[in-house]
């Protein structure tokens, strides 16, 4: 239960976390935390990852061990999307490979361990891409509604910054 460096992680997110563990746990959707500065909204706010359904089964896990597997999942997520991204632009295996590597490793993910929803929504920016790229060269129903899944997911996972960037991204 000590895995972590202190920061915004151990002091916001995972009592956070917590809450909303023991929360969903018990049967109760958190409208509200009267725990942290005398109270506050919880449902409303994006970044607990309340609707974001790739935290649930996470949740059924002790904090500790949950939030290491929905790091790890989201990494491999991450480095997955960006290596189908890269081949459908028409790279070969091998760049593909050490490109979903790389961004997966990179260093700007593990800063931002200590901030899930961005981390969640950074895994969702290939995704996106890969579906805009299959859209544009052939739009179908399927297409489209593939893109629209990863915009979807990539809003739920609570990071207003990287939401905006992959929309902006995506026009």
């Amino acid at each position: 239960g000590r895995a972590y460096f202190d920061n915004d992680l151990l002091a916001e997110f995972g009592p956070f976390r917590q809450f909303l563990r023991e929360q969903v746990l018990s049967g109760h959707l958190p409208l509200w935390d009267p725990f942290h500065t005398g109270g506050q909204p919880f449902l409303a706010d994006p970044q607990n990852l309340v609707f974001y359904p790739f935290n649930w089964p996470t949740l059924l896990l002790p904090l500790a061990l949950g939030l290491t597997v929905f790091f790890m999942l989201h990494f491999f997520w991450a480095g997955l999307g960006m290596h189908l991204w890269l081949r459908s632009l028409g790279l070969k295996e091998g760049s593909c490979l050490i490109g979903g590597l790389l961004f997966s490793s990179s260093g700007f993910f593990w800063v931002e361990i200590i901030h899930p929803p961005v981390v969640a929504a950074f895994s969702w920016l290939p995704w996106l891409f890969l579906a805009l790229e299959v859209l544009a060269s052939k739009p179908s129903v399927r297409s489209g509604f593939f893109a629209g899944f990863a915009f979807s997911q990539l809003f739920l996972a609570g990071s207003f910054q990287v939401f905006l960037g992959g929309l902006y991204g995506g026009l």
